[in-house]
């Protein structure tokens, strides 16, 4: 209680000689930490003047409270769920474009296109940077090297459905440069290579370069949804 003194009784080992006071803080933090009817937030020393006895100590304890003011509540967390449903699309061809886009939409996603590898990577990029920020609101407490994949599964893009020929960069291309300049490997974010190419070598080299599969042109919404599924629920 402010301004007020207890009595009490404890066991010390006698001493002899003119010692100082000595002074006893609390460390429990029920004793140590606790708030005023005005919500400030306070800590508790005392300080005792004993009188030596044989057995032990009788004196007087005084309390002394230092109020501060207490912290600012913080915004709750938003709980960590895997949640994107958002595609990309990197497509030159407006045609194909809108097929891929009409066929994703038709499974549940939102869909960005891009119309070349170059706007496709800045795109990713760009999502990438969002998604990091949403990230740092959540309650995520798993290793850092896990931020950059969780954040893109929860705010990003889902998967990539990536044109191989295009004006400028091609798809293997914007497919190398997200996954060795952005560190999105396979697992953290899925790029489905599309190719009118027929030859092995093609296809080969696509996934060389970043796909975690290749597709044939032209190819069906029952083929897109079948690659889809092999790394997204549907």
């Amino acid at each position: 209680m402010k301004g007020k003194g207890s009595t009490f009784f404890f066991c010390l080992d006698p001493s002899t000689g003119d010692a100082p006071a000595p002074e006893y803080r609390v460390h429990d933090s029920k004793l140590n930490s606790f708030r005023n009817k005005d919500n400030e937030q306070g800590s508790v020393t005392i300080h005792a003047s004993p009188e030596r006895k044989t057995l032990g100590v009788r004196g007087e304890v005084k309390m002394k409270a230092n109020f501060a003011a207490a912290p600012e509540p913080q915004p709750p967390k938003i709980p960590l769920v895997l949640t994107s449903k958002t595609l990309l699309v990197v497509e030159d061809n407006l045609i194909n474009q809108k097929i891929f886009a009409r066929t994703m939409s038709r499974l549940g996603f939102d869909v960005d296109t891009a119309s070349s590898g170059e706007i496709g990577v800045s795109m990713v990029k760009q999502k990438l940077a969002e998604s990091l920020q949403k990230m740092s609101e959540t309650d995520y407490a798993g290793p850092e090297s896990d931020m950059q994949k969780r954040a893109m599964q929860q705010f990003g893009y889902a998967a990539i459905i990536m044109d191989r020929r295009m004006p400028g960069i091609g798809g293997g291309e914007c497919a190398r440069l997200i996954r060795e300049e952005l560190h999105l490997g396979r697992a953290d974010l899925p790029i489905i290579g599309c190719t009118g190419d027929a030859d092995q070598a093609s296809h080969e080299d696509f996934l060389r370069l970043g796909c975690n599969l290749v597709l044939h042109k032209p190819t069906t919404a029952a083929v897109l949804k079948q690659a889809l599924s092999q790394y997204l629920e549907l």
